[in-house]
């Protein structure tokens, strides 16, 4: 599902959201290197930007010679879904996984995301830093 080793550069948000509407081209420049489906960037490009204020999109990094596992889990209307990426302290893309899952609420569909980054995490071997989503 990943390609391991890519590394990601820090977009501004309003690289990404132009004139209202999503830079296509840029997307796609992001996530063909990641191994991911047009058709899950063509699905990306649907949902509309809501833009907090700030202007750079930012990950941590986690410290030398950890692994940082990034969850978050949705569920709307019965349906949910959990997904994560698992990078290196230099932002290297590792590891990633989406997955339908059976949930009864947003926080049973986190949880579940968590259960299942952790699983894929742990066969690396190294100490993991773990961040969920909002």
């Amino acid at each position: 599902m990943c390609n391991p080793g890519v590394r990601l550069p820090h977009r501004k948000i309003k690289e990404f959201w132009r004139n209202g509407e999503w830079n296509h081209p840029l997307v796609r420049s992001i996530l063909e290197p990641l191994g991911v489906p047009m058709g899950v960037a063509a699905d990306i490009v649907k949902v509309p930007i809501v833009s907090s204020g700030k202007d750079t999109l930012r990950w941590i990094p986690p410290n030398t010679g950890w692994l940082k596992l990034n969850v978050d889990g949705v569920w709307s209307n019965g349906e949910a879904g959990a997904g994560g990426t698992l990078r290196d302290d230099g932002g290297n893309l590792i590891c990633g996984f989406k997955a339908k899952v059976v949930a009864s609420s947003r926080m049973d569909a986190t949880l579940q995301a968590v259960s299942i980054g952790l699983n894929m995490a742990m066969e690396r071997g190294q100490q993991i830093w773990l961040e969920i989503g909002e």
